[in-house]
């Protein structure tokens, strides 16, 4: 299943089959998904729903860096792994991202409003014994850009900061 934005202001879920592990991209099911810059998209009509989650892996293809029982959170996009900033673990600011479906033969774009997604073992990284699924999820976009422009732009607790959006 499938959290489908289908209209401004419109969404609904669709049947999808459960993707299948190969290489080392391996099967999660999903058990959080926060709300980013989703709603921005729900306000008008785009088709995209997610990009951050965190989960349980359900299935691998062969031994990779997970295991099934790993809980993971699972990194947004599809950084490419080759460039400086991929290599030094920083892939959430890959300037070399992938379009998600070039890399499954599957009907499937990358969103994590899903039931069960598809990632390479290289984005998925565990979620210490204690930290809830919910807490997991947003350890990628939620906790670290946003902590590390507050730390950029000496953002402190007690400051207030406006993001300006239009539609």
């Amino acid at each position: 299943k499938k959290v489908v934005i289908s209209g401004v202001k419109e969404i609904k879920i669709v049947e999808l089959p459960i993707p299948v592990p190969f290489e080392d991209w391996v099967l999660v099911k999903v058990h959080a998904v926060p709300i980013c810059t989703e709603w921005k998209a729900w306000l008008v009509g785009e088709h995209y729903s997610g990009h951050e989650a965190a989960g349980e892996v359900v299935a691998v293809a062969k031994p990779c860096e997970v295991k099934v029982g790993d809980r993971v959170t699972v990194m947004s996009g599809m950084p490419c792994g080759r460039c400086d900033l991929c290599r030094q673990g920083e892939y959430i600011h890959c300037q070399s991202s992938s379009n998600y479906g070039e890399f499954v033969d599957y009907k499937i774009d990358g969103d994590t409003h899903v039931q069960y997604l598809l990632k390479p073992s290289r984005l998925l990284a565990p979620i210490p014994d204690g930290v809830s699924y919910e807490k997991g999820s947003l350890a990628c976009c939620g906790l670290g850009p946003t902590m590390g422009a507050s730390d950029n732009m000496n953002v402190g607790p007690l400051d207030v900061f406006l993001e300006y959006w239009t539609a």
